[in-house]
């Protein structure tokens, strides 16, 4: 019996693509699953897009750092699009985001104003957690020897 990667036609990897926007010059540091796609300072729109396996958990982290509080110059980055397998997450899904920053702001944002980490831990491999956050129910993984 096939699992549900393998009956969809999935290639084990899901693409992750992202635009994200600077205001100002911030320093930015992206991680997808452990790899990090950018470190350093942005200075203009930026897209990018990453594979990765689509059978582990799905852990994103865009993080600001380095950032002086000013009232003459504000620095922060705006993630304007996050999509995976095309599967819209930002704007649709940013309150599945957990923002740690220096100033306690938990409220749903994309617009990372705030020295911290902006993170979607799925905890789960995509397309389950997708199904659960979506109402859609749940994927299961068949139980070994059924059908045999």
């Amino acid at each position: 019996m096939k699992n549900f990667l393998e009956a969809t036609g999935i290639d084990h990897k899901i693409k992750i693509e992202m635009c994200l926007r600077p205001i100002g010059l911030p320093w930015a540091k992206i991680d997808i699953n452990g790899t990090t796609i950018m470190s350093g300072i942005m200075t203009e729109t930026t897209y990018l897009t990453h594979l990765t396996d689509a059978s582990v958990p799905l852990v994103l982290s865009i993080e600001l750092k380095h950032k002086q509080y000013s009232l003459d110059h504000e620095t922060a980055i705006v993630v304007d699009r996050l999509d995976v397998d095309s599967i819209s997450i930002v704007p649709e899904m940013t309150h599945r985001f957990c923002y740690e920053n220096d100033h306690s702001f938990t409220s749903p944002t994309s617009y990372l104003g705030f020295n911290g980490i902006w993170k979607l831990d799925t905890g789960d491999c995509f397309y389950r957690w997708w199904h659960r956050c979506s109402g859609q129910g749940w994927l299961l993984e068949p139980t070994p020897g059924f059908l045999d």
